[in-house]
């Protein structure tokens, strides 16, 4: 969600087989899907994209080609150098890992026995004894499946054959029960990575620990909807399986998919009671959701298992912070009314004592756990306490130590910027918001801190143009069409703010309105460079309308043509080519002449009825078949 439901671009085996098979039955771009259910709820899918597989020419790879045969020619003299001296040594083996690997590539058996001792004995440091044992089992369990194999193979199996099978058949089967063991042993002395995963997996797909551990491997990576799949995937094979949900919570946390969060972790802690980690991320969900109710009877149970805890003692700062909030902001509608009622005044009183109460509580929570910590995240956090409760200099003080001890904390700008505009510093403010606008990371903070700037610099082209961009980074079009469209009010000739809203409306589906910006951004454009881009924006808003691969209409004929003349003017000759060969694929009538005329000058060869004209500079083609679309982009609407 918050991509927008944007899933990127996805090739068969990426997703559920439900979830791919509604996609890949969608024909052309735009074309949207019936509901479809999976594991993860309910989706509707919008195709916005597909591209065909590639198998790349000779031209393409030759110099990886060429470095592969270096590589392994190098590797194949090394190889043969070693063994010739190899050979003529004489070797002692002091490792004992190393000597039992040595046993086991001369005898499996013996092998096997030597990695065992090895092992037991713990004459060995190398966490991987066990993962090489389930290896050596693993052999074992080919060499008895492919005995196996040959004896079923045969056309008259004698009794002794069926005897040998049967008791094949146990061998692998304990073989295989063997490898598992060791590997399982393995995953809590290494750090796996996914072909050793998918080793365990491949051996028993329902092993739960082999997914989570998977899941989290993935979410280390930032693959977040793969590691959520493979959290699903654990808690569909052992619906007890606690640390699967708790993953699966975290992932939603990752996304800022809350609803989700909650319901992962309030299953953890079914399953699960008084689980204090797990009651921290739940509370920390609920205060972020503005659940307080929910946050403070949560914290109170976490209070009764350990009170001291920092972390605890820190939301409960945040609770009473929040309750602050929102106590001052009903404080000040009321002020607003003018005319105070009786009930106005008595709501006024009383609230007053409560903002007092919440302050005093919070600043002793956040006073307590910085003393136990000395964390700037908690510094920041009093800084927001006072700014909120309108202790301007304790403010600024707490948040200039903060930028002090870490000049990229970007909180600690974006509040010293709060304070300043507070104390009636513009410039001040405005300074603080730019290094925080600057630094930022976090989209929704960086977003937030551009808001602000806008409001004080309106005429600054260059912050508008940056808030625009984190409005498309999270999909927000109608947010960034309205700050592109304030830059070219002020600046006519920004092409990338043309580019930047044209876009903007493509994925809107507005494709029209975005090809009109285009046009007006060719009548500003002052270079070849700039033509360019527009016309290819032009050229993919168009195709982008009628669809994959259909003809374009009038106008993205126009532009092909003219990226075809530009190409050439640019001298590059092999995007001309694909250019005007497609202009002349989409529409043989168009300016036929001179489109051939062009193909020729780019080095492409054209067909006319009595003969074909070729460019001779041009080699020889090898024409292939088109492969198979093997990849798409959708985005999906799901809960």
């Amino acid at each position: 969600k918050d991509k927008g439901g944007d899933l990127g671009w996805f090739s068969r085996g990426r997703m559920e087989m439900e979830f791919e098979d509604a996609a890949f039955a969608l024909k052309n771009v735009g074309d949207i899907s019936d509901i479809v259910k999976t594991s993860y709820g309910y989706h509707i899918i919008k195709l916005t994209g597909r591209k065909p597989h590639h198998t790349p020419t000779l031209d393409e790879v030759k110099d990886q080609v060429r470095e592969d045969y270096i590589k392994d020619e190098t590797n194949k003299r090394f190889s043969d150098w070693y063994k010739t001296v190899h050979d003529q040594a004489d070797i002692v083996i002091k490792l004992p890992e190393v000597e039992a690997y040595l046993t086991e590539q001369q005898d499996l058996d013996k092998g096997i026995a030597a990695l065992k001792e090895v092992r037991d004995e713990g004459t060995s440091s190398d966490p991987y004894i066990s993962y090489y044992l389930g290896r050596a089992y693993e052999s074992k369990m080919s060499q008895a499946e492919q005995e196996k194999k040959s004896l079923e193979d045969k056309e008259d199996q004698t009794d002794a054959d069926k005897q040998k099978i049967a008791d094949l058949e146990k061998e692998i089967a304990d073989y295989k029960q063997k490898a598992l063991d060791a590997y399982m042993a393995a995953l809590n002395e290494v750090d796996p990575d996914e072909d050793f995963l998918n080793r365990i997996l491949t051996l028993n797909p329902d092993s739960v620990t082999a997914l989570y551990i998977y899941g989290k491997l993935l979410a280390e990576r930032g693959d977040y909807l793969g590691a959520d799949m493979r959290f699903h995937q654990a808690m569909d094979k052992d619906p007890n399986y606690v640390p699967a949900y708790v993953g699966s919570g975290d992932m939603a946390v990752k996304e800022k998919v809350y609803d989700a969060a909650i319901k992962q972790y309030s299953k953890a802690l079914e399953l699960k009671p008084n689980d204090f980690s797990v009651m921290g991320k739940l509370a920390s969900v609920y205060l972020i959701t503005d659940k307080l109710d929910d946050a403070d009877k949560l914290l109170q149970e976490m209070a009764k298992i350990d009170p001291e805890d920092t972390q605890l003692i820190i939301y409960q700062g945040d609770l009473a912070y929040k309750r602050l909030v929102k106590a001052i902001a009903e404080r000040d509608a009321i002020k607003k009314k003018g005319d105070l009622t009786a009930d106005d005044q008595a709501r006024l009183t009383q609230l007053n004592k409560e903002i007092d109460a919440l302050y005093a509580r919070a600043l002793d929570r956040y006073q307590t756990a910085s003393n136990k910590t000395g964390s700037l995240d908690v510094l920041i956090k009093l800084g927001k306490l006072y700014l909120a409760y309108g202790k301007l200099d304790d403010a600024q003080s707490s948040f200039e130590q903060v930028v002090r001890r870490s000049p990229y904390k970007v909180e600690a700008y974006a509040g010293l910027g709060d304070t300043l505009l507070a104390k009636g510093d513009k410039d001040g403010a405005i300074q603080n918001y730019r290094t925080a606008f600057d630094r930022a990371f976090d989209k929704d903070l960086k977003r937030q801190i551009g808001e602000k700037l806008v409001d004080l610099v309106p005429d600054d082209i260059s912050v508008r143009y940056k808030l625009a961009q984190v409005y498309a980074d999270q999909y927000m079009w109608s947010a960034a069409i309205k700050q592109y469209a304030a830059i070219l009010a002020r600046n006519p000739d920004s092409i990338d703010s043309y580019l930047g809203i044209a876009e903007a409306y493509k994925w809107k589906t507005e494709y029209d309105t975005g090809i009109d910006y285009l046009d007006k951004g060719l009548a500003h454009a002052k270079s070849d460079a700039d033509r360019i881009k527009l016309y290819e924006k032009l050229v993919e808003l168009d195709q982008a309308k009628v669809g994959a691969d259909k003809p374009l209409e009038q106008k993205g004929l126009d532009a092909l043509f003219a990226l075809g003349k530009l190409y050439l003017a640019q001298g590059d000759k092999d995007k001309a080519k694909d250019a005007l060969e497609k202009l002349a694929k989409y529409d043989p009538s168009y300016k036929t002449d001179e489109v051939n005329a062009l193909i020729v000058q780019a080095g492409g060869t054209v067909q006319t009825p009595s003969q074909t004209v070729e460019s001779p500079q041009t080699p020889s083609e090898v024409l292939t078949p088109a492969q198979p679309e093997t990849e798409v982009q959708t985005s999906s609407n799901g809960e």
